[in-house]
């Protein structure tokens, strides 16, 4: 059921105009994972040499409750692909995000903290011609960053640059998501 709900709300949100409730923030970086299952990082060292891409996309709204804080409703991904010739790896971590962005008063400076709720599904092919999915459940986890709008409270679109961790329990582990990012803001 809260799967369904945060769907619903995150679907709501981004049919909303933006500008009547606050702005949106979407942006792209990469990062890196550190998988808490022992089984998810044996098979990932399978590969032999792999090749390696990784990728953070995420996308969300705020709206102003004060001054220096905004509620925030957002979802982002993670793409950890990996490839060893005709073998792969392709994880993709994916969760919806509600939280707080609070501006300490430092210029653009801005801290992060959000609820998670998510999950990781794996595309695998260890032979070269066998793959198949397989997918963790869902956790609930917190996500914490620290960001800075070069452009905030001065121009109506802007470039943010941030870094954050989120942590993400997922039954028998923890994956530990880092991740640095570039956002455009729209207010």
């Amino acid at each position: 059921m809260k799967k369904i709900l945060c769907v619903l709300a995150l679907f709501s949100a981004l049919i909303i105009d933006s500008y009547a409730f606050g702005g949106m923030e979407f942006g792209i970086g990469s990062g890196y994972v550190f998988y808490g299952n022992k089984k998810t990082r044996d098979r990932n060292s399978s590969l032999n040499s792999p090749g390696q891409f990784i990728v953070n996309t995420n996308v969300g709204y705020h709206f102003p409750l004060a001054d220096p804080v905004r509620l925030y409703l957002g979802a982002e991904g993670m793409f950890d692909l990996r490839w060893d010739g005709g073998k792969h790896i392709y994880m993709f971590d994916y969760a919806g995000l509600l939280g707080f962005q609070i501006y300490p008063g430092l210029a653009g400076l801005m801290i992060s903290i959000d609820y998670a709720l998510g999950r990781r599904s794996d595309a695998v092919d260890l032979t070269g011609n066998d793959a198949y999915w397989e997918s963790t459940q869902w956790g609930n986890g917190f996500k914490i960053g620290i960001q800075y709008d070069f452009l905030h409270g001065r121009c109506k679109v802007g470039p943010i640059v941030g870094a954050a961790w989120r942590r993400m329990p997922r039954g028998d582990g923890a994956d530990n998501i880092l991740s640095v990012f570039l956002k455009l803001t729209i207010n």
